[in-house]
């Protein structure tokens, strides 16, 4: 009889090659694998950034009802809390991490201590909470990096078109406005967040490699810096100058970047008015002369000053300065000296980013603050330090800091999704290069 089964081979032990190759084959499918994880994981911070920063709802009143501010915002927090696709031990590591959410705690135990004790301004921080834990809990990669980043500078260039058509067709009755991460904001606060993007726009014309991705950016360069006149900010024009100062000082071919920018700028001399230029060089340090713009941030330092003395601790409600402003601390000498300009009425912002966050938060609030802001810049200084992949985008992003908080010297946004958006932006190179360093990947979505 024929035999119809072939005898079983003797088992063989896998020669050194052949155990690599599998070893290697398992690798390549886990990697396959975390890619797709990871291209699920970033919707939620494409959009988180898409919905804060363009508010879609504005467009369509019947959305409002469903709160979806308030729904993205809890359910992005408690997805990062509890989530098993979250290694929250990696995610802690990064200092600057720790250091916001023991921001958010303080501020929520200090509430009954404020001038204004209740949640609204506590609510108000949660949307820039969330972004900061979206961006750093799900981008693992520079490709979702890049993901997220096209989609905040796509954001702000629909704000800068927006704002330069405006400005340009004469449309406005003294200085363009606007919403921006969920806030209605002047024109300063405008052109200071232009002022952030920009180096997010040279980062993406430097590192996109196809066509497309880089007229994108070139594109937005030239949207951005439109939108930056268009504002007639002069905090932004400041911030506009260190930026181009520091872009020069970090660039490998200084002369090459200097004669950029100088084309650059005669470019656009002639998009200035003449009443534009006055205001931008006519600076006076004597309060008779100073415009009531200018001199009305003197004021409100100074009543910022003396609302953290008198509210040392937790001050007086974040958010709660132009109440307790308008209420409590405008002088009588304010008509006066405002009234005929700025309206009697008009309730005063702090118009500096620090003295803000003494006036509003106190000493708890001021010091996390702080060390957000030190711990982030100290991880993306490391980061150029390591010279690794991220190094270049490491040195965009200082420059994007240093600009910004040079406008925000004269403006107010401490507590705003803008800001957390960039101290995001700043470690996250750090967070992945811990995420590299463990073996531990998120297996499931």
């Amino acid at each position: 009889m024929k035999n119809n089964f072939k005898s079983a081979k003797p088992h063989q032990p896998q020669t050194g090659l052949q155990a690599t190759g599998g070893q290697q084959q398992v690798e390549i499918n886990l990697n396959s694998k975390n890619d797709k994880i990871e291209t699920k994981l970033v919707r939620l911070p494409i959009t988180l950034i898409v919905f804060f920063y363009l508010r879609p709802w504005e467009m369509l009143p019947f959305l409002s009802v469903l709160h979806p501010s308030a729904v993205l915002t809890i359910g992005t927090t408690a997805w990062v809390l509890l989530s098993a696709n979250v290694d929250r031990k990696q995610l802690f590591a990064c200092p600057t991490t720790g250091w916001v959410i023991a921001l958010t705690v303080g501020l929520a135990a200090s509430i009954p201590l404020t001038m204004y004790p209740g949640l609204n301004g506590l609510q108000n921080f949660m949307t820039p909470l969330s972004i900061f834990l979206a961006l750093t809990a799900v981008v693992r990669s520079k490709k979702t990096l890049i993901y997220c980043l096209c989609t905040l500078l796509f954001c702000m260039d629909c704000h800068a078109v927006s704002v330069s058509h405006t400005y340009f067709t004469g449309n406005y009755t003294d200085r363009v406005t606007g919403f921006v991460g969920g806030e209605f904001i002047g024109a300063n606060s405008l052109g200071a967040f232009f002022v952030m993007t920009l180096p997010i726009a040279w980062y993406l014309w430097s590192e996109l490699r196809n066509k497309t991705g880089r007229i994108f950016a070139l594109l937005s360069l030239v949207i951005l810096l439109l939108a930056i006149l268009s504002t007639q900010s002069r905090g932004g024009m400041i911030g506009l100058g260190v930026l181009i100062v520091l872009s020069i000082c970090l660039s490998r071919k200084k002369l090459k970047a200097a004669l950029i920018f100088a084309a650059i700028i005669a470019a656009t001399i002639p998009a200035i008015s003449p009443e534009q230029l006055e205001r931008y060089t006519f600076i006076s340090v004597s309060q008779e002369e100073m415009d009531p713009s200018s001199a009305s941030r003197i004021y409100a330092w100074e009543k910022g000053i003396k609302m953290f003395l008198d509210y040392p601790i937790a001050g007086v409600g974040i958010g709660q300065f132009s109440m307790a402003f308008g209420k409590h601390y405008r002088g009588d000498d304010w008509g006066d000296k405002f009234g005929k300009s700025l309206g009697y009425n008009a309730f005063l912002r702090p118009h500096n980013i620090f003295i803000q966050s003494l006036a509003e938060t106190g000493g708890i609030g001021f010091l996390g603050f702080i060390m957000i802001l030190v711990t982030s810049l100290r991880s993306a200084w490391q980061t150029i330090k390591n010279n690794n992949e991220y190094s270049f985008y490491a040195k965009c992003l200082i420059a994007s800091a240093v600009a910004y908080f040079t406008c925000m010297l004269f403006d107010h946004h401490a507590f705003s999704t803008p800001t957390f958006t960039l101290f995001a932006l700043l470690v996250i190179p750090e967070i992945i290069t811990i995420r590299a360093s463990s073996k531990r990947f998120p297996s499931r979505f």
